[in-house]
């Protein structure tokens, strides 16, 4: 299979309020520019330049992965790719609500969001775990399909949010669904390289 590598887009808004974003937006800060702009500096270091970009098609996705490739001041350097498979999970009535509040309102739905993603059921709407997960095997499908590959085997990059990032690992190392959490803490505009065949353990850096 192709090297994959990923990076969550750049910090938002909600991040800095502590509010769940989902499927809603909100724009990237000052701080989650200059990041997107970092992670162009590390792209050309470790990857030059990949065969293409997949991106979620949401906003703070987008704009973070036109940075990378670019910026607004030159064209993309590489084809840049909208797909729905790298949206982030739809959290349904949550979007939009402070984490504190949903503690509050919803404390054992919330525990399993975060600690028990296998018995997780959406409150009022949005997609469980299992939905997330079925969206990130199907976009490594892809790419194992040779869809997203190049003659010269460069590589792919992907630009997308925490829980799809966390369930394209899961499930490239075929991990149970209940382990997808487990996964590290996906920073923003942190490049992720992942090297393997899918139902191995793959070798996982970050830069």
């Amino acid at each position: 299979m192709t090297d994959i590598y990923l990076a969550r887009h750049g910090k938002t808004e909600w991040n800095t309020e502590l509010r769940m974003q989902g499927r809603l937006n909100s724009p990237l800060t000052q701080e989650g520019i200059d990041g997107a702009y970092r992670l162009r500096e590390t792209i050309a270091e470790v990857i030059g330049l990949p065969s293409v970009l997949y991106s979620s098609p949401m906003p703070r996705a987008l704009q973070t992965a036109f940075i990378a490739m670019g910026g607004p001041e030159s064209p993309a350097r590489c084809p840049i790719i909208p797909t729905d498979f790298l949206c982030e999970m739809d959290l349904g009535i949550w979007e939009g609500m402070r984490l504190e509040d949903a503690k509050k309102s919803y404390p054992e739905e919330l525990d399993n969001f975060r600690n028990h993603p296998d018995r997780y059921v959406p409150v009022s709407g949005g997609e469980t775990f299992h939905d997330t997960y079925a969206r990130a095997d199907a976009m490594l499908s892809k790419l194992d399909w040779g869809i997203a590959g190049s003659d010269n085997d460069a590589p792919v990059l992907l630009v997308s949010h925490m829980i799809l990032i966390q369930s394209v690992l899961c499930a490239i190392s075929g991990g149970d669904i209940s382990t997808l959490r487990q996964t590290p803490f996906i920073e923003q505009t942190r490049l992720i390289h992942i090297h393997g065949e899918k139902g191995l353990t793959p070798t996982v850096h970050v830069f």
